[in-house]
């Protein structure tokens, strides 16, 4: 089972450094070594869970892919614990696509799942990397309050995992030689993306890099009207102001320290948000079936 599948690389990643350095093999870790000293490598990567995507050495999240198989345990582990068979996914923010392909395995060929990435160059190995699977769309857009056009800082593909609309970037100190070029990008709401296109989504995965709060606001009929569970990436005051949102509509609040671990958080919000990474937003009517999982 896929559970199992993720518990098993989880305890590779977390493996003592020297047993670390020998368990990828030795081309692994040359590969990642010469990498390390150019601008970008695009290499093939075997997933947990069978499926192979292509990536981007020296790239912080392509390193624990190419290597693991994985990505991000807790976000692994959350998904795992809330996508349900023929669920429909917003994956917003889905970089080269690990999880977008993690999410379509979960929700299996009765499900779908909307990888929505707005930097093109990022969105074209995304495009590649999902384009076997027939319960996948990629779509190259932003996701905010409103439509249009956005101004996006772009890193490059060496630190595209940065990339933000925000004016403020969780990159808090850039690499010697990085300065972000601005891309104008298109720009949708959940809300009208999912109303043109039919859809009743029972996930929404938001990575939005200091513009959580913006996504919210562009999704409040979406929530109200189809109340998906919500992984969000935490830790900022956006993604606290984007919560707060969520607890308005009567969202419960569910925490993990790892693979296997889930709790519901009973103290405030702010707490968990400076505590945790990635927090899991439950609606009321879904809280019994994960408690129950």
């Amino acid at each position: 089972m896929i559970d199992t599948a993720l518990k098993k690389a989880v305890e590779r990643l977390h493996r003592p450094p020297t047993m670390k350095i020998l368990d990828p093999g030795l081309h692994r870790f040359l590969t990642r070594w010469w990498a390390r000293h150019g601008e970008g490598r695009v290499v093939p990567a075997e997933l947990f869970f069978g499926r192979r995507m292509n990536v981007v050495l020296p790239e912080v999240v392509s390193e624990q892919i190419y290597t693991y198989g994985l990505f991000d345990d807790v976000v692994s582990w959350l998904a795992v614990t809330a996508v349900r068979p023929g669920d429909t996914v917003l994956d917003i923010g889905a970089h080269f696509g690990y999880f977008t392909l993690l999410f379509s395995e979960l929700a299996g060929p009765s499900g779908r799942v909307i990888a929505f990435e707005p930097t093109p160059s990022t969105y074209g190995l995304l495009k590649d990397n999902v384009s076997p699977y027939p319960n996948i769309v990629a779509a190259n857009l932003a996701l905010g309050r409103e439509c249009g056009e956005a101004e996006l800082s772009d890193h490059g593909l060496k630190y595209c995992a940065w990339n933000s609309l925000a004016k403020e970037s969780r990159l808090t100190e850039l690499p010697p030689g990085v300065s972000p070029r601005k891309v104008t990008v298109g720009l949708t709401s959940v809300d009208d993306y999912v109303r043109q296109n039919k859809l009743a989504p029972g996930l929404m995965k938001i990575d939005a890099e200091n513009f959580e709060a913006e996504v919210i606001l562009g999704a409040e009929h979406t929530l109200r009207t189809y109340a998906p569970a919500v992984i969000m990436e935490t830790g900022s005051d956006a993604a606290l102001q984007a919560g707060g949102r969520l607890l308005e509509m009567e969202y419960q609040v569910f925490v993990s320290e790892g693979c296997g671990s889930l709790e519901r958080w009973s103290s405030d919000l702010a707490s968990a948000n400076a505590r945790f990474k990635d927090i899991l937003f439950v609606p009321p009517a879904r809280v019994q079936q994960i408690v129950a999982g």
